[in-house]
Order: C-alpha cells, then sequence, then structure tokens
C-alpha cells in the first residue's frame, strides 16, 4: 500500500530528529560535566553547541510526529473503520459527551478529562458509539517548606462504549470488577454463578432487575468477554442502553515513533475494532426477542 510507505518514510524521519537530540543532548552532558572539571570555559560550549540543539531536535521530532498521527487519522483510520463496520463513521477529535458518559454511573468525575476517536454506526440493527476517554485525578502535595505542587494522575485510560440493549426495563443495573464503584440508591446482588459473583460485582435497585436481565446465558457471555480483553471492565444498563468501560490502559488508536508504519499496524487496529462486533454477537444484542418492558 503506497499510504504505508509514504507514512513510514515519514515516521522515519522524525524518528531520525527524536535519536539525534538525545544523542546530541547525551554527548552534551558529558562534555559539559569534563569541560566543567576540566576548564569551565569549555562547558558552557558543550551547552550551546550541544545541549540545546538536542532538545530542539527532539522538538522539531515530536511535533512532525504529532502532525504525521493526524494524517494518518484523517487519511487512514476512516478506511480501517468501514472494513469492519460498513457504514460507520470516524471523528478523530471527537468523543462520546463527557455529561453522557457520566450519566451511566460508572465513572467518577475527572479532574482533567480527553475523549478522541469517536466511532458511531450500527451493527445488525444494533446502533453503536465509541470512543477513547482519558480521565485524570488531581492532587496537591504539600512540602516541608511550606510549598506544593499538583500533579494529575490517569485513573482511567481506555474505550467506552454504548449500544443499543435488547431489553427494555425500569431501573439501572451495574457490573464492575472494580470494588471502588458503589452506586447510590442500589443494592448488591449476589447472583446464582459463583463464577459471575467472583468476577463482578452486581449492583441493582432490586433483584428482580438483576434476573430479568442477567440469565445464564447473558453472565456467561460477560465472562467470556471479559477473558478476551485485557483490563478492567464496567458495564451498566439504564433504559434501554448499555455501557462498557473498559480501562485498559491504551490509546488505542495510537501510533508509535518508535514502531514501524506497516500492515502489522494496520491488522492490529483492525482488531481492536472487532471488539464492537464481538460485544453484539457474543451478548446478542441483535437479538429483538426481549425488547419489551416489564
Amino acid at each position: 500500500m503506497e499510504e504505508l510507505v509514504i507514512l513510514e518514510q515519514k515516521r522515519k524521519k522524525c524518528f531520525i530528529f527524536f535519536l539525534c537530540g538525545i544523542a546530541g543532548i547525551i554527548i552534551g552532558v558529558i562534555s559539559f560535566v569534563i569541560s566543567f572539571v576540566s576548564n569551565g570555559s569549555l562547558a558552557l560550549a558543550s551547552l550551546f553547541l550541544l545541549i540545546i540543539p538536542g532538545i530542539v531536535f527532539i522538538a522539531i521530532g515530536t511535533m512532525k510526529f504529532n502532525s504525521l498521527e493526524k494524517e494518518f487519522k484523517n487519511k487512514c483510520m476512516g478506511k480501517i473503520v468501514n472494513d469492519i463496520i460498513p457504514g460507520a463513521k470516524y471523528f478523530p477529535k471527537l468523543g462520546i459527551p463527557l455529561h453522557e458518559i457520566y450519566s451511566y454511573k460508572l465513572l467518577k468525575k475527572g479532574d482533567r478529562e480527553y475523549i478522541e476517536d469517536l466511532i458511531q454506526g450500527e451493527i445488525n440493527g444494533v446502533k453503536f458509539r465509541t470512543c477513547d476517554l482519558k480521565l485524570e485525578e488531581r492532587r496537591v502535595h504539600h512540602n516541608s517548606n511550606g510549598g506544593t505542587t499538583v500533579t494529575y494522575v490517569p485513573y482511567f485510560t481506555g474505550r467506552f462504549f454504548e449500544f443499543d440493549f435488547n431489553k427494555t426495563f425500569k431501573g439501572d443495573l451495574i457490573l464492575t470488577e472494580n470494588s471502588m464503584i458503589k452506586p447510590l440508591g442500589m443494592q448488591k446482588i449476589n447472583l446464582e454463578s459463583e463464577e459471575f459473583n467472583k468476577k463482578f460485582k452486581t449492583f441493582a435497585k432490586d433483584e428482580f432487575s438483576a434476573f430479568y436481565v442477567l440469565t445464564p446465558q447473558f453472565m456467561m457471555a460477560l465472562l467470556d468477554l471479559e477473558k478476551t480483553n485485557p483490563g478492567a471492565i464496567s458495564i451498566s444498563i439504564n433504559s434501554n442502553k448499555m455501557a462498557i468501560a473498559l480501562n485498559n490502559n491504551r490509546d488505542t488508536f495510537s501510533l508509535k515513533m518508535n514502531q514501524e508504519i506497516t500492515d502489522y499496524v494496520f491488522q492490529s487496529f483492525k482488531k481492536d475494532m472487532s471488539v464492537i462486533n464481538q460485544i453484539v454477537e457474543e451478548l446478542s444484542l441483535n437479538n429483538k426477542i426481549f425488547k419489551e418492558e416489564y
């Protein structure tokens, strides 16, 4: 594929800039230390001739690579998405609105929030939306001198999914591997499957809501889904929608400067995309037989 060749050539140039910058800084630091010990005047020359240019080269390489990644998403990701899910649309700079994500009660509100790589479409009559999501918590540290430092720590980095659900019911149902989630106004439910109870904590307003949705077949499908997707999974079912938060510490469709852009990269992105099909098929979301309210 000609596009792959062109993108790979650009990636190599970015990586060369970056490596030259690293090399310049390392050699500059060594020269600075040696010169400072033996002759202070040469130390300043090392700073200006090697270290500062090295920093500039790293900045140029990083900026060029960020531009390359935007080009890749704009030119190639739409084609990859349509290869896996015909008719689906891809928006690299958009995501599911954050207020809608939080409405599923799976995630606490972040102090810093990032969304991107929105994909939306339909599979066998099941509408879906999915996007990359990163949430960070603000932490303030106080030192002995009375000063403070502020850091932002990621607590969710992964993918958020929303699907049409084939059982319309009045109530909320939350399944989570995260022991920190304790939804207000909901009770913890123990189900008949010990294997399921060990893997997921189930919360509902009443037992009937849980047993209505979580049939033995559906629980088995959820366990299979969890086994094949590394990371912590949380699931919320509300009215006729199902949301899945997959905290796998990954930026799904991100290129790496030190990794060749080959067909393998395309195939790995297609594999990530196939999770959407897997969810629809394994959980039988296109099965309308139970599409009724209780």
